[in-house]
């Protein structure tokens, strides 16, 4: 009989070694450049070139225009700092419900004016930037809010089942994170400086996802 593939990250057996195997400096993985920012208030091109970190390298063409002031590539930089200057919110605590209504709403319909109404600005906005997607949103982020955007990556729609579309990954991640926050907690205090939940469970599942 035929072995059923994980679907949450407490079924991947092995989660703790493929944490330590990202983060093993011998290891030719993001870890730790993707993970350390010195400015976590403010956006910075350091941040915009980030994604490249994570396999979602940007053109030079669209990091130029994000500095142009009469740009959408530039409006979506100002919402993406508007993310930066709200209260810090954790991504667990965002009510399901909400999570549910995000792909129902209306364009530009973001409800709260809270942390998560502003990232899923950012998602509106970046559909006016051709050549970029919310992936590029989640990865540029996920590294200055660990705890409340999750990475939008293919690996992890591919693991959860998901089509290629933000709002669904979101309510899959959400489930996830909400079931199994003490593993991922514990998993990620294992390592020093302590892994984000949002940032074990990328990690986690990205490699399990690798191609053997």
């Amino acid at each position: 009989m035929t072995k059923e593939r994980p679907s949450s990250i407490s079924e991947i057996p092995d989660s703790e070694r493929l944490l330590a195997t990202y983060v093993d400096p011998s290891n030719s993985f993001a870890w730790p450049l993707y993970d350390l920012d010195f400015a976590p208030d403010q956006l910075t091109g350091a941040d915009l070139a980030a994604p490249a970190l994570l396999s979602y390298p940007v053109k030079g063409d669209y990091l130029n225009a994000m500095g142009r002031n009469d740009s959408p590539y530039h409006e979506l930089v100002r919402r993406m700092q508007l993310v930066l200057d709200a209260a810090p919110q954790e991504f667990w605590a965002v009510p399901r419900l909400r999570l549910e209504g995000v792909e129902a709403r209306g364009r530009h319909d973001v409800g709260i004016d809270d942390a998560f109404g502003r990232l899923i600005a950012c998602f509106d906005q970046v559909g006016e930037c051709q050549g970029l997607t919310s992936v590029f949103v989640t990865k540029v982020l996920h590294r200055k809010r660990p705890a409340l955007v999750p990475i939008n990556d293919s690996r992890l729609r591919d693991f959860y089942g998901v089509e290629h579309r933000y709002a669904p990954l979101l309510v899959a991640v959400h489930d996830d994170v909400t079931a199994h926050l003490d593993l991922l907690v514990e998993l990620g205090g294992r390592h020093t400086p302590n892994i984000a939940p949002l940032r074990v469970l990328d990690i986690v599942i990205w490699m399990h996802q690798a191609p053997s």
